[in-house]
């Protein structure tokens, strides 16, 4: 298509047609970098026929599946049992005096290499089950005890030795900051 570009005024014989803050415009090629190319109904209808097929609603499921097994690896709410913060010093503290490779733990725990320099690296968090198979060959700890009455709104941690709580909670800290004033 010819004509002037609606942005900068210019003449040419190869305008298109581009979104730019919300507002169709036949552009340029020089202003097209301002914008988004405009789909043509036909890509729009493939994008919407892709988007509700029974496949692909089929993969964000067992997408949403694998994220929501992954949460719930991490924390073990019945047993009160959670990996450590830490969890990725230990490891290359592990693996330096062990002199091992990520590739020869992984072997050894039974695990994916991908998955235990994930965790080495401290992009991923252990799942409660790999964090115990570490533990139970190495003798490390990876896994503490929490307070389960208060999963993800405390700072209280119960250690595994004396079932005693150590350290504040939040709302001890502000109750404590209010009495003093």
């Amino acid at each position: 298509m010819e004509g002037h570009c609606e942005l900068c005024g210019a003449y040419t014989n190869s305008l298109a047609s581009y979104v730019i803050e919300s507002s169709r415009m036949q552009v340029c090629r020089n202003c097209a970098a301002f914008g988004k190319r405009e789909r043509s109904p036909s890509q729009v209808r493939a994008i919407h026929a892709k988007l509700n097929s029974p496949a692909f609603k089929q993969r964000i499921k067992t997408y949403q599946r694998d994220i929501k097994k992954q949460k719930q690896d991490r924390f073990d709410l019945e047993s009160g049992e959670r990996v450590i913060d830490e969890y990725a010093s230990v490891l290359r503290d592990l693996l330096r005096r062990e002199q091992l490779t990520p590739e020869l733990l992984a072997k050894k725990i039974g695990e994916k290499e991908s998955y235990l320099s994930a965790i080495i690296s401290g992009h991923m968090r252990p799942s409660i089950e790999a964090a115990k198979k570490i533990e139970r060959q190495y003798k490390v700890s990876l896994v503490e005890a929490f307070d389960n009455r208060s999963a993800g709104t405390s700072a209280v941690v119960k250690t595994k030795s004396n079932d005693s709580f150590e350290g504040l909670t939040f709302g001890d800290l502000i109750k404590k900051q209010m009495g003093n004033k």
